[in-house]
C-alpha cells in the first residue's frame, strides 16, 4: 500500500472514514480504512534552490511600478507604429 502524502490547496474527504485535522497549524486528512487518502492542505515546495526565473516581461518581479512603466513603454511603442 503506498502511503505518501499528498500536498494540495484544497484538501477534501475521500471517503467515509476520512476525518479532517487541524495539526501544527495545518490541516490535514487523515484515513484509518485507506492510508492512500492522507492529505496535507499547502503548497507543494522542492528541495532544490534552483527555481524558475521569470522574463524582463514578467510584471510580478517589480510590482505594480515596474508593470506600469512597462505598460506606458508598451502604450507609448504602439502610437508611434
Amino acid at each position: 500500500t503506498d502511503s505518501t502524502m499528498k500536498v494540495r490547496t484544497a484538501i477534501k474527504k475521500l471517503c467515509e472514514a476520512c476525518r479532517i485535522v487541524r495539526r501544527r497549524g495545518r490541516l490535514f486528512v487523515v484515513c484509518t480504512k485507506t492510508p492512500k487518502h492522507k492529505q496535507r492542505q499547502g503548497v507543494h515546495t522542492t528541495s532544490s534552490s534552483s527555481s524558475t526565473t521569470c522574463s524582463t516581461s514578467c510584471s510580478h518581479e517589480g510590482g505594480f511600478a515596474a508593470s506600469a512603466a512597462m505598460m506606458e513603454s508598451s502604450a507609448a511603442a504602439a502610437t508611434t507604429t
